[in-house]
Order: structure tokens, then sequence, then C-alpha cells
């Protein structure tokens, strides 16, 4: 699943769904803030080419993904890619989160996927 934050009112979904089309104006001109794995790897592949279609992104590769989601809910990235699963732990609070529970169910509020 790719997990997109919202940011500035403007689904970040709407920024990847003009660039796709085409019809890219001033929206992806901004440089959006992700996170994948290793290089080579399911997720970095996602977010690469999302970075290649018109949608600038700033890639800091060999992340952990249960790390990236939390920052991502903490607003500290803009896109990341992961699994349903782990999004499953942290509105939960359980599993890896469970130290931080309630710093884990707060940012899973601010998380939003687009495939899955």
């Amino acid at each position: 699943m790719g997990v997109f934050r919202f940011k500035k009112g403007i689904p970040v979904l709407a920024i990847a769904g003009l660039a796709c089309s085409g019809l890219s104006t001033g929206l992806s001109a901004e440089i959006l803030r992700g996170a994948a794995g290793n290089p080579g790897a399911a997720s970095h592949a996602s977010i690469t080419v999302f970075s290649k279609i018109g949608t600038s992104i700033q890639i800091n590769d060999s992340q952990t993904l249960t790390k990236t989601i939390l920052k991502l809910g903490l607003n500290q990235l803009d896109v990341t890619p992961t699994v349903p699963v782990i999004y499953k732990f942290l509105t939960e609070g359980s599993r890896m989160y469970r130290k931080i529970s309630g710093k884990a169910k707060e940012a899973s509020t601010n998380v939003r996927g687009i495939l899955g």
C-alpha cells in the first residue's frame, strides 16, 4: 500500500494523478519528502516510479518501513510505501509500537493510503 499524508488541504493523490495524466500545473512543483526500503525492493521501486512520473520526491532509501509510517503520521514525511498490516499495528499501538502506543495511535490519524 502506498501511503500519503494530506498536504496543505490537497491530497497527494491528486498531485500524483495530475502528474500521471500530463496535466501537471504548479501543484507538483513542491518537492515531497519520502522514504523507502532498500534499493531494488518493491517499496523502493514503487516510490521511485512516483518520482519519475512528474511528482518531485526526495527519496531517503534503506529506511525501516515501520519507522517511516510513524514519521509520516508525525508529519516528518510526505510519502512512504508500506504494507496494510503495519498500518493496523500503528492504529492499535501494538507490536512494534507497543512502547509508544499513545503516540502511534495519534500519528495514525494523519496517515492516508491510496494503494493497497
